[in-house]
């Protein structure tokens, strides 16, 4: 068998420890990059030949994507105080990230943060052990991995300014970049990149998960409630969704002291808006005025159903374990917790004569149609498709008159040592939303 090794530093020595202090600088992140995004890589990738020995070597021969100074440049004294949640790169999973930590800034302990710190040092040196085998497919390398992870989670806390910051997501205190020591007297320094976050006390899911400090059964469910919501309003209000290739994981929600949860991680996120598709349905001319119902979109043979409630899905240590296999009663709760919710466009005639409610137990197709009673959904003689046919129609017709916005609400934290100026140097008005849709769709936004 092939030695993957050649391709891993098998234990990392953390190059920030505790009580370590840095100057961190303002940053302008590049524009969001890699698979699915207009924007092409900013620069070449390492070599399939070059050497992975020396990490610290490739780092300085392929530094960060340098982009266009901020207006107003702005330095800051971070304090490292803890190491929240670092990878270890693992030959069996080819695990690898941003090195997260708790940190103060300017000498004032009271007020705390997370740092999250994107250096290519802390990732594998190819995203998974195979590359060299796919001759003619561009794997990306640890540089161009840490500067991608970076430009969109960068961006994606910038757009969530205003709107779910502080209530969905924590609270975004900018985009940074720092000098690290090389041990080179010919090249002493090189340049790391990181964000700041307001920091919210609690654990994540996983974390929970690991210990085996599951809470009782109420609170579990209402963490998976809140998750499922707040995933579905990023998705529909923000245009962003949090995890585009394994759905939503149990380390990317934190639970506060209060049970409420927040969203972190978006490092794999897809933000519509920097797309190459530009075909958000909110984008489309007459598009549906709420978002898909939880009931459709996370059905328990859909992928992202298949996470939450599946035997191999992410979520399978928090639900209650006779979900895994009788999945009438996570249909139960699905139908119970958002069955008759107002924030939410009723299942359509697609879902109810589709394959996965065709092929379900007689029990789960019995309260769907008792869902439908509850409702007043009638699909019969193929009514659906002309009523929602005449409803677009309509709507394009009402829809002709320019939206209004409101006037955005300041959302500036007083107490914070960072100011609204320094997350965001340049002002920088990008509503631009892409070109029109050129085809409407109705479907998961996950396809």
């Amino acid at each position: 068998m092939k030695n993957l090794g050649i391709h891993l530093l098998t234990k990392v020595r953390h190059r920030i420890p505790p009580g370590m202090t840095l100057k961190i600088q303002s940053h302008r992140p590049p524009e969001p990059f890699g698979p699915d995004y207009n924007a092409r890589k900013p620069r070449g990738a390492v070599p399939r030949w070059y050497p992975s020995g020396n990490r610290i070597r490739v780092a300085l021969d392929f530094p960060p994507v340098s982009t266009r100074p901020v207006k107003k440049f702005k330095e800051h004294t971070l304090t490292i105080t803890g190491d929240k949640n670092a990878y270890r790169f693992d030959p069996e999973n080819y695990d690898g990230g941003p090195h997260v930590v708790t940190c103060y800034l300017d000498n004032k302990p009271s007020k705390e943060y997370i740092a999250k710190i994107y250096d290519g040092v802390d990732y594998p040196m190819r995203e998974d052990p195979w590359c060299d085998e796919r001759k003619y497919i561009e794997c990306m390398d640890c540089m161009s991995r840490a500067d991608c992870d970076y430009s969109i989670e960068a961006h994606a806390y910038k757009d969530l300014k205003g709107t779910a910051e502080g209530v969905l997501v924590p609270k975004f205190k900018g985009s940074w970049t720092f000098s690290l020591e090389t041990g080179s007297s010919s090249e002493p320094r090189r340049w790391v990149r990181m964000i700041l976050l307001k920091l919210v006390k609690g654990g994540t899911v996983q974390e929970m998960i690991s210990r085996g400090a599951l809470p009782d059964e109420s609170k579990r469910l209402s963490v998976l409630r809140q998750t499922i919501e707040a995933h579905n309003k990023l998705w529909w209000n923000s245009r962003i969704t949090v995890n585009k290739v394994f759905c939503i994981s149990p380390k990317d929600v934190i639970i506060g002291k209060d049970w409420s949860i927040k969203l972190i991680g978006f490092r794999r996120a897809k933000l519509w808006r920097y797309t190459t598709y530009r075909a958000h349905p909110k984008d489309c001319d007459g598009h549906p005025e709420k978002p898909e119902s939880p009931i459709s979109r996370y059905w328990p043979s859909s992928r992202e159903g298949e996470n939450f409630f599946g035997e191999y899905g992410t979520w399978r240590d928090w639900i209650p374990k006779p979900w895994i296999t009788d999945k009438k009663l996570a249909v139960e709760w699905l139908v119970n917790t958002f069955g008759d919710s107002p924030d939410y466009r009723q299942p359509g005639h697609e879902f109810f004569e589709g394959y996965g409610v065709r092929k379900s137990s007689p029990a789960t197709r019995l309260l769907l149609e008792d869902l439908k009673r509850r409702l007043n959904i009638n699909y019969e003689n193929d009514t659906f498709d002309k009523e929602k046919d005449a409803a677009v129609e309509d709507k394009a017709t009402v829809d002709k008159e320019e939206d209004t916005t409101d006037e955005e609400e300041d959302t500036t934290d007083e107490e914070s040592d960072i100011t609204d100026e320094e997350m965001d140097p340049d002002n920088e008005d990008n509503d631009d939303n892409g070109p029109p849709c050129k085809k409407q769709r109705f479907s998961s936004p996950e396809e």
